[in-house]
């Protein structure tokens, strides 16, 4: 998994630092996936150097309405999300949360 992460970045051009890069691997182990195509893990990986970005920035993002549409999903996507804002280690935000479970649900739908 370690190299899948590396290639990504590569392919994103992105740099992380290695706390990133640990985190995200950490992640990615919580999640426990199971084949899921390459194109969805960079676009959640994309998501998470963002999140990182904003964290880094002090920037959370604010939605109006999160707890409808977290209603909406899965509970087990919402629960991951919690899991990796405890990963982070930070104060995040509801809307972050959502946008991470939505995320997480995307990749949970594509497994193979």
């Amino acid at each position: 998994m370690e190299n899948t992460i590396q290639q990504i970045l590569a392919e994103l051009k992105a740099e992380a630092t290695a706390q990133q890069k640990e985190n995200i691997l950490k992640m990615l182990n919580m999640l426990s996936l199971q084949n899921v195509g390459h194109e969805h893990l960079t676009m959640f990986i994309n998501h998470l150097l963002v999140l990182f970005a904003r964290i880094e920035k002090g920037e959370m993002l604010e939605m109006e309405g999160v707890r409808e549409m977290m209603s909406e999903l899965k509970p087990e996507s919402t629960d991951k999300a919690r899991e990796v804002a405890q990963i982070l280690g930070e104060n995040i935000s509801e809307s972050e949360i959502f946008l991470v479970a939505t995320h997480i649900e995307n990749l949970i739908n594509q497994q193979r």
